[in-house]
């Protein structure tokens, strides 16, 4: 988390994960949101934590994840 001292306020995240439950993503855009920051999220799943948390969010309706 040391990058988190250098995020300004007129600075902007996007924040991509499919599951939108990425914990080391959800960190970053949390310090990210707390330095007032803007954060982009493009994620797959509509009710997800990162889709909750971020303002403005773009869904991917990509359909399931297939594991290989």
């Amino acid at each position: 988390r040391h990058w988190a001292r250098d995020v300004r306020s007129n600075d902007c995240m996007i924040a991509i994960s499919q599951s939108g439950e990425t914990i080391d993503v959800l960190d970053a855009v949390r310090e990210t949101l707390k330095a007032n920051s803007k954060v982009l999220a493009l994620v797959n799943v509509r009710h997800s934590t990162l889709a909750l948390l971020t303002p403005f969010v773009h869904f991917l309706d990509a359909g399931r994840e297939h594991s290989v």
